[in-house]
């Protein structure tokens, strides 16, 4: 079965799925209104899985 997930956090586009001061482009802020990645992160570990990220540094 599944043992882990990985969410990108940061799109090479520039968008942030988590709450940052250095940008308004985030999930946080448009969109959803909410830190995605919180929610990704608690849900994941709730089901016993391990959680990886991807960044893009673009």
């Amino acid at each position: 079965g599944m043992k882990y997930m990985v969410m990108t956090t940061k799109h090479h586009e520039g968008f942030c799925n988590f709450d940052t001061k250095l940008t308004d482009y985030c999930a946080p802020k448009q969109g959803p209104g909410r830190d995605l990645v919180r929610e990704y992160v608690d849900a994941a570990r709730a089901e016993g899985l391990r959680v990886g990220f991807y960044y893009s540094l673009m």
